[in-house]
């Protein structure tokens, strides 16, 4: 095979065969392996690099030299970076505003609406539109069982809570009368409702009372009646003042015709009332 190929070798052919080598070959190289090392410094222009192609990271140690003057803008510079300058003149003083009087109040108005210094409203004696009068010191009630049934019996108890065994000997020295409030009042809005209704004849009547007592005088009655077939009475009030510190009592009187009875026996009084102020 060499002997037969020996004859075509030339000198020419061998060169020829080299150059194209190289030259295909180097090509290929460059295009692989140029780095910055293989540019001159300074031999690369603006239009050699891709527009947008750089960014922050590419381009360093750039100075004040490197920037064309007014070519940056504030929105160029990161907030605070820039500082503020001196304080402008003061501007022109605006126009007088007109003020709004739509919700202000007359003299009158103002006057109808708002106390002076001394004044006193109208409704200042009343809460929630109730008169003081109207106002509780004290709501009360109570129960008084076994109501006697003979002719004229009188039987009494305490003006709240429960009394079990009436007493029927003198309700001005009763056993139990309680005390009334440090200060004067009237009794107002009795009530009461008896357990069975009056029996008898249309002369029969109970007649009921809370009484302010002291012994051996009543100082002020404050009741109500209860007819034949009727089982209960109201009293709305007020009652005469009741002074300070004064004995009360809860009273049942039978008020019958000659040889009536009013009451079936066993027979209680269900009551509330309420004081109040004077």
């Amino acid at each position: 095979m060499r002997a037969r190929l020996r004859p075509h070798l030339t000198y020419a052919n061998v060169v020829s065969s080299l150059c194209l080598f190289v030259l295909l070959g180097g090509t290929s190289y460059a295009a692989v392996v140029i780095t910055g090392r293989n540019v001159m410094d300074s031999s690369l222009t603006g239009k050699d690099v891709r527009n947008n192609s750089l960014n922050g990271k590419d381009v360093t140690n750039l100075g004040t030299a490197d920037v064309k003057d007014a070519s940056l803008l504030a929105k160029d510079f990161k907030t605070g970076e820039l500082p503020a300058g001196p304080t402008g003149p003061q501007g022109p003083k605006g126009d007088t505003g007109t003020v709004d009087t739509s919700g202000f109040y007359s003299k009158a108005e103002s006057d109808g609406r708002f106390l002076a210094a001394n004044g006193k409203a109208v409704d200042a004696d009343e809460l929630d539109g109730l008169d003081s009068a109207e106002v509780g010191l004290g709501f009360f009630t109570g129960r008084l069982n076994n109501l006697p049934t003979g002719d004229f019996a009188l039987a009494n108890g305490a003006p709240s809570g429960v009394t079990a065994t009436p007493d029927t000997v003198n309700f001005t020295t009763s056993p139990y009368t309680t005390l009334s409030p440090n200060r004067p009042i009237v009794l107002r809005d009795l009530a009461v409702t008896l357990t069975n209704p009056v029996v008898g004849t249309f002369l029969e009547q109970r007649s009921i009372s809370i009484a302010a007592v002291e012994p051996g005088n009543t100082l002020v009655s404050f009741g109500c009646q209860i007819g034949v077939g009727e089982s209960s009475c109201v009293a709305a009030g007020p009652s005469p003042v009741v002074p300070a510190r004064t004995r009360l009592v809860f009273l049942v009187a039978n008020l019958l015709g000659p040889g009536g009875q009013a009451q079936t026996a066993g027979t209680g009084a269900l009551f509330s009332w309420r004081a109040s102020a004077p």
